[in-house]
């Protein structure tokens, strides 16, 4: 009424078809609502839904102490549908959870120590603690890179660490080589293949390579032959160590 559009100072009741619903249990203050509550605790106790009042926006389990978005809950808090945030997850530890349903995974914290571990486990599979880089990490499978491969030379290239740690190329031409530093210190890895003309050489340009007895690598020259160039790039010093292996080839 039109006494309630400025203040709500009186309990108000909620009336469905078959009777009493809820209450909405007012404030002090103008418009502040202190309690919302059912008659009585259902799994569907209190919801807001579209304007076809059918299609669930928010829905209150009140017997079981949970919160669908989007859906009824089976869960503490369910949500259909992307959850974004400006904040972030907080996540306490906890004993390991079960499995789940099929095509899910379940993320938690567990206790390791005096650390805490994140763990995922995936439907069918024991949980897995998730690597974290700032700590020792054992891996019981092996870990598998892309190699990138980055085309023909042609007379000119750079090759961009940043796209993967392992690329490589097929020399067209006498092929000058610069780098794009990755982001930190790592292990990288150049795989070289003549064209099938062969002879093409490399030159390298715009960084600072220290080679293994500070000599640059001769490459093969035969068409198609193979050479594989490895770096490692120290960050801090903005150095390139450089070593190589040439004319790989199968036993004949």
């Amino acid at each position: 009424n039109k006494a309630m559009a400025n203040t709500l100072t009186q309990n108000v009741i909620l009336r469905g078809t078959s009777g009493i619903t809820g209450y909405i249990i007012p404030s002090t203050g103008s418009l502040q609502i202190a309690k919302i509550y059912p008659v009585a605790d259902s799994t569907t106790a209190l919801q807001i839904m579209k304007a076809n009042g059918t299609t669930p926006v928010l829905v209150t389990d009140t017997t079981n102490l949970r919160i669908g978005i989007g859906k009824t809950p089976t869960e503490p808090l369910d949500v259909s549908g992307n959850i974004k945030g400006s904040g972030y997850l907080e996540l306490n530890e906890m004993t390991e959870p079960g499995a789940g349903a099929a095509d899910t995974a379940r993320i938690y914290a567990v206790a390791n120590g005096s650390l805490t571990d994140i763990r995922v486990r995936a439907y069918g599979e024991a949980g897995q603690r998730i690597a974290l880089c700032g700590r020792e990490n054992t891996f019981t499978k092996t870990q598998g890179f892309d190699i990138v491969s980055i085309g023909n030379s042609g007379t000119s290239k750079t090759i961009d660490w940043t796209a993967g740690n392992k690329q490589k190329m097929t020399l067209t031409g006498n092929c000058e080589v610069s780098f794009t530093d990755p982001a930190s210190t790592a292990s990288l890895i150049l795989v070289l293949t003549q064209d099938a003309t062969g002879s093409r050489t490399v030159t390298w340009s715009g960084m600072t390579v220290k080679w293994a007895g500070g000599v640059a690598p001769t490459l093969s020259t035969a068409a198609s032959s193979i050479d594989i160039v490895t770096f490692l790039y120290d960050v801090g010093a903005d150095v390139y160590y450089g070593s190589y292996s040439s004319a790989f080839a199968a036993v004949s």
